[in-house]
């Protein structure tokens, strides 16, 4: 099987796509904490949560994974 020398750049765009992922839970972590959302609630119920808590959810979707 040959692999073309230009392959790196596909390992290293889908590599790439892991860092905003891993931003987001970051961020969706520390509001969960933030506001006391428990498992399994996935939103806390006051809705004036601000948008980085929604971010993951925008993230998995543009990734194809939700």
């Amino acid at each position: 099987m040959q692999i073309p020398n230009s392959y790196g750049y596909v390992v290293l765009a889908v590599g790439a796509m892991a860092i905003p992922n891993v931003v987001a839970v970051v961020q969706v972590l520390k509001a969960r904490k933030k506001y006391g959302v428990k498992y399994p609630d996935l939103y806390a119920p006051d809705v004036r949560l601000c948008a980085c808590v929604r971010y993951e959810d925008d993230v998995k979707f543009f990734q194809g994974g939700g």
